[in-house]
């Protein structure tokens, strides 16, 4: 699946793949902020890191790779976050699920 986001957090980009994984049409992913990915309690850890993300030297460029959990269907279900960016620009994640 691969999520972009705006410099507001904003997804604007959802690929088929995020389609498929979530469960979430395009138009219902659009324009609305990503914490509705994440489980309650990971969502003000996301929004400070996000944050800190896009308050970085302008075109410093970021790769992340991370493990966390997500939510799909309603269970918190364990990803592959690879994200790659430009601070103060925008973000692009790839997201898979994590091998059992």
């Amino acid at each position: 699946a691969i999520v972009g986001l705006d410099s507001r957090g904003l997804v604007d980009l959802w690929s088929d793949g995020a389609e498929s994984l979530f469960k979430i049409e395009r138009k219902g992913a659009i324009g609305y902020g990503v914490a509705f990915l994440m489980p309650a309690k990971g969502r003000d850890i996301h929004k400070k890191a996000f944050r800190r993300f896009m308050d970085g030297t302008k075109g410093e460029a970021v790769h992340q790779r991370i493990y966390c959990k997500v939510m799909i269907e309603g269970k918190e279900l364990p990803v592959l976050v690879e994200t790659w960016g430009q601070s103060a620009q925008y973000a692009i994640a790839v997201i898979t699920p994590k091998p059992k």
